[in-house]
């Protein structure tokens, strides 16, 4: 059996690359659609019914694109390569290509190739890309929470915050901007998160003001470690 002139695999392997790209882009893409339709929905019912801006979220979901994409990959690796193998086969080109004389691991060297290309994309997008925009995301998230008009915010309804506090309200005016009846919880190190009530509270550009409250701070039997009052306190 003659063997295909090696000056004529890098053809082979083009032609290869190119029936890859497409089933890899639908498969990133279908991938990525799927694991930010919550994302998705929870901003659309934050803009629609609760009044959040709608720049904002769409900065939120342009954000968390990178974190997506590194899950997606994967997949979409996967995807493309078992796809185009299946054309190949389908079409009968494997086959043929066996015959012209081309072994099975010259087919293989270009899905080598773009899974090592799109290992190292990964990698980079998560060392670097990743971190400093779910940064940026949970910034802009607690600035929708904390700094506007408390669109996420739902008297009697516990929910937690981007840095993890669990906030419960019991009443929320939104003309006044008062908020009245206050209980944070602070995820902090150590078992028992602190625990910040306050009589009321007000909200604004620069975070939230709380007045006549307590600090508690709980040890990790579960006692009362310290307890002090407050005339104001500053949570941003």
């Amino acid at each position: 059996m003659r063997k295909v002139s090696l000056p004529r695999l890098p053809i082979l392997y083009k032609y290869l690359m190119r029936e890859f790209v497409p089933p890899f882009l639908m498969g990133a893409f279908g991938f990525m659609l799927f694991m930010m339709s919550d994302l998705m929905f929870l901003l659309v019912d934050q803009v629609i019914n609760r009044g959040a801006p709608l720049i904002p979220a769409l900065k939120v979901l342009i954000l968390r694109v990178p974190a997506f994409l590194i899950l997606a990959l994967p997949v979409a690796t996967l995807f493309g390569a078992f796809s185009s193998l299946t054309n190949l086969e389908s079409n009968y080109e494997i086959t043929i290509l066996k015959i012209l004389g081309i072994r099975a691991h010259h087919i293989m060297i270009p899905y080598l190739i773009l899974g090592t290309a799109v290992s190292l994309l990964s990698w980079g997008l998560n060392e670097s890309v990743v971190p400093a925009a779910m940064r940026k995301s949970r910034e802009i998230v607690r600035t929708m929470i904390y700094k506007t008009k408390a669109p996420m915010m739902e008297p009697n309804v516990f929910f937690k915050t981007p840095s993890g506090d669990v906030v419960f309200v019991r009443l929320i005016d939104k003309k006044r901007k008062e908020l009245k009846n206050i209980l944070i919880l602070r995820l902090r190190k150590g078992v028992y998160p602190e625990v910040i009530t306050a009589l009321k509270g007000y909200y604004s550009e620069s975070g939230w003001k709380l007045e006549d409250g307590v600090l508690t701070r709980i040890d990790e039997k579960g006692m009362v470690k310290t307890q002090a009052k407050f005339k104001e306190m500053q949570v941003t």
